[in-house]
């Protein structure tokens, strides 16, 4: 309780609210006046947008965004290719074998608070995933589906044209503390 009164007494908790007055970053909690974003809690997705044919070329982007204002709190773009195609997913269109480049950090304001610290963004590169489209999920929308263990499961929704080979997706991964 101690560390948070002091923490509260920081000049930088100081924020200037529609009124031009100041109060304590938890008063304006209350009101929503905040211009800052602080500890809170956020939703992580991996969004693709790709071109797939004979192959598969794109990115997929690692959000995670504030649940509150949606400011982005960690932005990396990761390009991501396919080395191979799979026949295994009897669902599917079209499988394929992913391996994943060297990221892009474009922001980086609490990355390493859900586990993407530089070490960890470092090693996405070269590491792989199959993944494969369905027309119709068991009957339901278009969806994505991963290979976990030899099973394909479907982790998003998803969207791709035939006739130009866009793909796009949103893959929620969850809510996390920041």
């Amino acid at each position: 309780m101690l560390s948070v009164l002091l923490a509260c007494t920081n000049p930088s908790d100081l924020i200037v609210n529609n009124d031009k007055s100041e109060e304590s970053e938890h008063e304006s909690h209350d009101s929503g006046d905040s211009d800052r974003v602080d500890a809170g809690f956020g939703l992580l997705v991996f969004a693709g947008d790709a071109t797939v044919g004979a192959d598969y070329r794109g990115i997929e982007q690692l959000r995670f965004e504030a649940t509150t204002g949606g400011e982005p709190l960690c932005v990396i773009d990761i390009p991501v290719s396919s080395v191979g195609v799979r026949k295994d997913c009897a669902d599917c269109l079209w499988a394929f074998d992913l391996t994943f480049a060297a990221p892009v950090v474009s922001v980086d304001t609490h990355c390493a608070s859900i586990g993407y610290d530089e070490a960890a963004i470092a090693a996405i590169a070269g590491t792989s995933r199959a993944c494969g489209f369905a027309e119709e999920y068991l009957g339901h929308a278009a969806a994505l589906l991963v290979a976990d263990d030899g099973a394909w499961e479907p982790v998003s929704f998803a969207d791709w044209s035939p006739e130009s080979g866009a793909l796009s997706y949103a893959w929620e991964q969850g809510y996390l503390d920041y």
